[in-house]
C-alpha cells in the first residue's frame, strides 16, 4: 500500500493523535496518510434497470433515509433543472423504481444556472 506524508501544519484541524506521525526527511513531524482503497464499481439497479440520469448527466448520488423507514435511500441529483431522483431501498436491500423528489406537490428543483 502506498503512503503519503503530509506536514502536520496542514492537518492542524484534526484531533491530536488522530493520525500516525512520522519524522519527515527534513526532521519535521508529518502525518502518515495511506492511499485510499476503492471497491470495484457496482452497477446500481432500480427495479431491474440501471440507475441513470437525464442528459447531460453530472450525477451527484447520496444515501439518505428520505421516507424515515430506517433504510437509506439513493438520492441522485443531476445537472438538468436541478432535480433529484429518489430510489427507495426495499426491505430486501434492492432499490425500487425511482421517482422525482417532491416538495409542496411539485417536482423539487435546486436553483442554479440551468
Amino acid at each position: 500500500m502506498e503512503t503519503h506524508l503530509l506536514p502536520l501544519s496542514a492537518v492542524t484541524v484534526l484531533a491530536a493523535g488522530a493520525l500516525p506521525v512520522s519524522p519527515g526527511e527534513d526532521g519535521v513531524q508529518a502525518a502518515v496518510l495511506e492511499a485510499p482503497e476503492f471497491a470495484e464499481p457496482v452497477l446500481m439497479l432500480s427495479a431491474g434497470t440501471p440507475v441513470s440520469t437525464e442528459a447531460p448527466g453530472y450525477a451527484s448520488p447520496a444515501w439518505y433515509d428520505v421516507d424515515g423507514d430506517g433504510r437509506s435511500d439513493l438520492v441522485v441529483g443531476q445537472f438538468k433543472d436541478g432535480k433529484m431522483r429518489v430510489y427507495h431501498q426495499t426491505e430486501d436491500g434492492t432499490l425500487g423504481e425511482g421517482s422525482w423528489l417532491m416538495a409542496e406537490g411539485e417536482v423539487a428543483e435546486v436553483p442554479g444556472v440551468w
